[in-house]
């Protein structure tokens, strides 16, 4: 790089103060700070500066503008909003449609009694929702808001895709009402259960805990432990039908492709059904 990295971070450090409140247009700021930086490693720099936290960088439509403090309230103007969430779709697409595929075939192990080949695929799916992720929060951190990333991501991809996303990030669900991608979140762990409990009474605890959004079949099969076999659960979720305690129901994955069985608690999750299916 030329420069040391530590004096270009000490001389962003002590500039930071004079930052404008509004900000600054880029290219004033390189003038200030940058000024021996190879023009060819400026746009590496403010990356970097924007990552330490010394300067807040903003890229829209070709222009650049640094802020000395998290800018409050930006946000890419409505008649920009499609064209900034097809370039987030395009940049995570072979990422979905790998997601896509590992999910799918994930089931079809499951329900096919290959718990090992199940729990690999979706290892593997986990891995491809841990690299989507940060190129979301990277365009919301650009000003595309949260709700238009979700509209767009559950109108360009897959069920299955956004399924399994969703099981890693429940912020970007489509019932979801978190406007904020700050930090980082991780998959959910499994809920941990009282110890001694039948198959039946963990399958309805994690279906109860899954409240008006209520569970699928993979889910439980991915929750519940020690993992049990694909007939088993089949059997469990008839019993509990049959008792009243869950109530099934055939629900879209964010309102498209096939309808799929949705288990509830039948106090919990029963008029959310109801109220969800009426609406599409």
């Amino acid at each position: 790089m030329g420069l040391p990295v530590a004096i270009i971070l000490d001389r962003a450090g002590l500039y930071r103060p004079s930052i404008p409140d509004e900000g600054m247009m880029g290219a004033d700021y390189v003038a200030a700070v940058l000024y021996d930086v190879d023009p060819l490693l400026i746009d590496e720099i403010l990356t970097l500066l924007n990552r330490r936290g010394l300067a807040w960088v903003r890229r829209s439509r070709g222009s650049v503008w640094v802020f000395g403090v998290r800018p409050e309230n930006i946000a890419i103007p409505r008649d920009g909003v499609a064209e900034a969430s097809g370039a987030l779709c395009q940049a995570i697409a072979g990422h979905m449609l790998a997601l896509a595929r590992t999910e799918v075939a994930s089931r079809q192990a499951s329900e096919n009694g290959d718990q090992e080949g199940s729990g690999r695929l979706a290892d593997e799916g986990r891995v491809h929702c841990s690299r989507i992720v940060p190129i979301v929060r990277s365009h919301a951190a650009k000003g595309l808001a949260l709700a238009d990333i979700r509209s767009a991501m559950h109108d360009a991809f897959s069920p299955a895709a956004m399924e399994a996303l969703t099981r890693y990030e429940a912020r970007l669900a489509p019932e979801a009402v978190a406007d904020a991608l700050d930090e980082p979140q991780r998959a959910p762990k499994a809920k941990r259960l009282p110890a001694g409990l039948s198959l039946t009474e963990k399958a309805f605890e994690h279906i109860a805990a899954a409240g008006p959004a209520g569970a699928t079949r993979t889910r439980l099969m991915d929750a519940i432990r020690p993992k049990p076999d694909a007939e088993a659960v089949t059997a469990v979720l008839a019993a509990l039908t049959a008792d009243g305690r869950v109530t099934e129901r055939e629900v879209r994955s964010g309102g498209r492709g096939r309808p799929a069985p949705r288990y509830f608690a039948a106090p919990i999750g029963l008029p959310h059904a109801q109220v969800r299916l009426a609406a599409e």
